[in-house]
């Protein structure tokens, strides 16, 4: 079942821009000249590159499987993760596709704290970054669940970065990940056809959100299904999701995390 009824499409930025300045953000543009595409973490791999006129059949036979990751998130009854008024959308996007990345591997849902890792990266301040930066961390360091981070997704609290808590984040590392060219659509696409959360940012919205999968909106015109960090909100459907079509939804900048620690709890 796709549950795509009711499930708000966005075509331009200003559709956008009308809801979003009701919330805090936090992506800040990531500065190429000084992080290159490719100098974190490599190239994209070309042997995930799927062509355009291969979308629509591989977009429905994925979907009839109801391997999708937005269709898995719904199974699970998986709830979007709330950042409030912080600045961490950028890390809130890379929690929301470990998340994904559990569905997939049929773990059970355990929320994460993205402040856990936010605010370690950060120096302790709430300050905004951009996703990549946010994968590369927790590849490095690591996360919290909530219960272990005082029962919340924001508490900014130095006392809960223990040595026993920096262990159980060390045991929940992002051990593969891949990097797109920034505005690439078609490595976009092939992500999400292919079963890959992708943690995106956007510099004119100043907003990172977490994509989870191809969707044709009409024949021959394709979008993806979004989760955004603030539950189901007013802009979103019940499950926090959106649907941004064609140019809207290329990224400036998008990682894809593919294997998290542990693979097995």
């Amino acid at each position: 079942m796709d549950n795509l009824n009711g499930t708000p499409i966005y075509d331009t930025e200003e559709d956008l821009e009308r809801v979003l300045p009701l919330v805090r953000h936090g992506h800040i543009p990531r500065n190429y000249a000084i992080e290159p595409y490719g100098s974190v973490h490599g190239t994209f791999p070309d042997d995930l590159l799927i062509k355009p006129e291969n979308y629509s059949a591989a977009i429905k036979q994925q979907r009839e499987e109801g391997s999708a990751l937005d269709q898995l998130w719904i199974r699970f009854g998986i709830k979007s993760l709330h950042q409030q008024q912080t600045s961490m959308c950028w890390m809130f996007a890379v929690m929301q596709a470990i998340l994904a990345i559990r569905a997939k591997a049929g773990l059970p849902t355990i929320y994460p704290s993205p402040a856990s890792a936010a605010l370690p990266c950060m120096g302790w301040s709430d300050n905004g970054g951009w996703s990549t930066n946010g994968t590369r961390w927790v590849a490095e360091h690591g996360y919290n669940t909530v219960e272990e981070w005082g029962g919340s997704q924001v508490k900014n609290d130095r006392r809960l970065y223990t040595e026993e808590n920096k262990a159980k984040a060390r045991a929940r590392r992002i051990t593969e990940w891949s990097e797109c060219r920034p505005r690439s659509q078609q490595q976009q696409m092939s992500l999400a056809i292919h079963g890959r959360p992708v943690a995106v940012g956007y510099n004119r919205l100043g907003h990172a959100i977490c994509q989870l999968a191809a969707i044709e909106i009409e024949p021959g015109s394709f979008g993806a299904r979004f989760v955004d960090n603030y539950g189901d909100a007013s802009w979103t459907d019940e499950y926090g999701m959106y649907i941004m079509r064609g140019n809207l939804m290329i990224a400036d900048d998008a990682v894809s995390p593919g294997v998290v620690l542990p693979t097995t709890d």
